[in-house]
């Protein structure tokens, strides 16, 4: 019996809806502008809010997301003897930003070291620098930057410009770095190496430190300024920077080391960041646990917390705006579609009297309805899933 109503209904529906065309076209604008903000606003609350999140923190700037150790060498160690420490501190940074970072750029600071006495002053001071990033924040103003492939019997160094000109140095010029003040004794004026407390420099370039938007020129002792004239009470020239990973084999006692991981955020979930984010807090434990007695201090610096903190805040708020958005477009349409219904239901109301006066039953009637309502969900399902896609692909065009 149910399909022979319903094969009776098709011709009717399809009779009526030709009637009606204009009245059904209505009631189809409705649902497919209501099921289209729908399916906009779910894409909006799922894949674009990840997406979104993602490109984010991909675009945050380096020093707020950069995680960085400091290590403090106990005095009198030399640089040989640093290696481990900093060894084990780089696996325990790195286990912690994986897999958004997989490599982590290590910078050294010598212990302060003599440089030859001047008339005003007969004790001063200087300081030896690897790393990579610092040469990566400057500008080269003249000559070029050191290369530990040019055996030249010296060490290549670059200097700031201000310590080149109150010392007098240029591209070609050397300078000789003792381990203890002049005149101790405790460097002969034959040595040549730092096995002896004396190292030699030959300065190969100056340059001019970048300091806006990064950190790298926050740790150095000077901060960039190049010069001191009161650094723990003595005039302070540096930093004397080398090439990259040529400070430790020469033996120079090292006082800091820093290693800094700069993890790219811009593929990830919030899963993923928020595992990231525990790890990093918990770095600084795994420091202590793993280096003991071998540092003098170990310290953890970074931002990422609170960026990852401020950008999940961020996400939330805009999830809100667009589930607020959701819920007006569903009172809305909900309310446009009660109205059409009611005309519909007014303009038929004529000819629902005369079926029941033939005889239709009234479960007729409602399965004429129920196949007119199936066709017009059907006909707005495949309308609305394409408009949203769009206008998802939209709004990301102009995002």
């Amino acid at each position: 019996m149910r399909h022979r109503l319903l094969a009776g209904a098709g011709p009717l529906v399809l009779r009526r809806s030709l009637r009606q065309r204009s009245l059904l076209g209505a009631v189809l604008a409705v649902v497919v502008a209501g099921a289209t903000l729908l399916g906009l606003c779910a894409l909006l609350l799922t894949t674009a809010q990840d997406r979104t999140l993602a490109a984010h923190l991909g675009a945050a700037a380096p020093q707020d997301v950069e995680v960085s150790v400091l290590l403090g060498v106990p005095d009198g160690t030399r640089s040989d003897a640093a290696t481990g420490a900093v060894d084990q501190a780089s696996e325990r940074l790195l286990g912690a930003v994986r897999p958004f970072a997989s490599a982590a750029s290590v910078g050294l600071i010598s212990a302060l070291q003599f440089l030859p006495p001047a008339d005003q002053e007969p004790l001063r001071r200087a300081y030896l620098e690897d790393a990579d990033e610092l040469i990566r924040h400057s500008s080269l103003v003249d000559g070029r930057w050191p290369d530990a492939s040019h055996a030249s019997g010296a060490l290549e160094v670059a200097v700031p410009v201000a310590t080149a000109t109150r010392l007098g140095l240029r591209p070609g010029s050397e300078v000789a770095l003792t381990a203890e003040p002049p005149g101790t004794g405790s460097a002969g004026a034959g040595s040549t190496g730092a096995a002896e407390g004396r190292t030699v420099l030959v300065v190969v370039g100056t340059f001019t430190p970048e300091r806006a938007g990064t950190s790298a020129w926050t740790w150095d002792l000077l901060g960039g300024t190049g010069y001191d004239p009161e650094w723990l009470r003595l005039p302070a020239y540096g930093p004397f920077v080398t090439a990259p990973d040529s400070l430790l084999p020469t033996g120079v006692a090292i006082d800091r080391a820093r290693l800094v991981a700069q993890p790219d955020l811009s593929a990830g979930d919030p899963e993923s960041y928020e595992r990231l984010r525990a790890r990093v807090g918990e770095l600084q434990g795994d420091l202590d646990a793993a280096l003991g007695d071998q540092v003098a201090s170990a310290s953890v610096h970074s931002a990422l917390g609170s960026t990852l903190v401020a950008a999940g805040t961020r996400q939330g708020l805009t999830a809100s705006v667009v589930l607020v958005t959701a819920l007006l477009g569903v009172v809305l349409a909900g309310t446009a579609l009660g109205l059409t219904g009611r005309l519909v239901w007014r303009r038929r109301a004529a000819e629902a009297a005369l079926l029941t006066a033939r005889g239709a039953a009234r479960r007729q009637l409602v399965a004429h309805s129920a196949v007119e309502a199936v066709l017009v969900a059907a006909v707005a399902s495949a309308l609305a899933i394409p408009l949203a896609v769009g206008a998802y692909a939209a709004l990301g065009r102009l995002a």
